[in-house]
């Protein structure tokens, strides 16, 4: 309840809940703090795990639910709009009217999937707590044990990397290895729980569209708050959040094939570039972004930060000057 989205606000910079109402903290790096005095690293970590389970419990409903709410009707609408929108490097006909009409004829699918991602968003943003938590107490009761981690999880990056690259002659990593070092590091608070795959399942049909017309759904309910530097809920009652709305969405997506993760982002891309070119050809001011290209270039950014996309991946989708805009956007 204290990390409810519809009453409280997650804030990057603090790392911690801020009430909507009297803007005091409800829950950040010192609730955490107490925790581990109360119940020790090993409390800590158990209930990370709870929290692990919780994510992968969310995630399989998810999946089921998916299957089962993605009607033939459903589907056929969709694949007519894939139609429409491919290839992303094109603008479609009518833009506005065709993102209008997807986000409208979609809109009973939109509290599914908010209940499901906010939840998982929440919660993966607790874990990094967490995770700092367990890090920073490791680096003062054992420094050289968690450098020594960290040096060692490195070292089998580069190995796994290296064997990706060229297999014949780089051997994958001894598996028996794997399972204990991950297991040190999760203790140690050296993981990021935002890139972690909690489950394996079949791929879900067209779930990067679906995801970007959610997306496109709920922007408008969200305001840039310059004071704060975060995405925060503008409509009264509603539980929605900027921050587990980003991380929830990064998490689903993180579940799939990468390719998924980029055709998400070429569907926003494609999103920013035609609303421009429309904006343009209907006489507006050249100088001027419209409101919803505003709001899709802030989530961009928030999606780079916390899910940790090279900057490089976007510009290839959306030129380099728009993209610079955000920072004097989100002020």
């Amino acid at each position: 309840r204290q990390t409810d989205p519809t009453s409280c606000t997650y804030v990057d910079l603090m790392q911690a809940w801020l009430d909507n109402q009297t803007g005091k903290e409800t829950v950040g790096i010192r609730t955490f703090s107490f925790l581990h005095k109360g119940v020790g690293v090993f409390g800590l970590h158990g209930l990370d795990k709870l929290i692990c389970f919780m994510i992968v419990r969310n995630l399989a409903h998810f999946v089921l639910v998916y299957r089962k709410t993605i009607t033939r009707p459903v589907q056929q609408f969709i694949n007519k709009l894939t139609t429409e929108l491919h290839p992303t490097s094109s603008f479609p006909a009518n833009t506005s009217k065709i993102y209008n009409l997807a986000v409208n004829k979609l809109q009973k699918l939109w509290p599914i999937f908010s209940d499901f991602v906010v939840k998982i968003g929440q919660s993966q943003l607790i874990r990094t707590l967490i995770a700092n938590e367990l890090n920073f107490t490791a680096k003062l009761d054992s420094n050289l044990l968690c450098g020594a981690l960290e040096a060692m999880n490195q070292a089998l990056l580069v190995d796994v990397k290296a064997h990706y690259i060229r297999p014949e002659s780089k051997a994958y990593p001894e598996n028996p290895l794997l399972p204990a070092l991950s297991s040190y590091l999760e203790n140690a608070g050296i993981s990021n729980p935002v890139s972690k795959i909690y489950i394996t399942t079949e791929r879900l049909n067209n779930i990067a569209l679906l995801l970007f017309c959610f997306v496109l759904a709920m922007l408008p309910k969200l305001s840039w708050n310059p004071k704060l530097c975060t995405l925060e809920n503008k409509t009264k009652g509603v539980c929605l959040d900027g921050a587990p709305l980003v991380v929830g969405v990064i998490t689903l997506l993180k579940q799939f094939h990468h390719n998924h993760t980029h055709s998400f982002l070429a569907y926003l891309g494609q999103f920013v570039r035609a609303s421009i070119s429309s904006h343009e050809a209907s006489g507006m001011s050249k100088g001027q972004l419209p409101s919803e290209v505003i709001s899709v270039l802030i989530f961009l950014d928030e999606f780079c930060k916390y899910g940790h996309v090279n900057r490089d991946s976007l510009e290839a989708l959306i030129p380099g000057y728009i993209l610079d805009r955000v920072s004097t956007l989100s002020q």
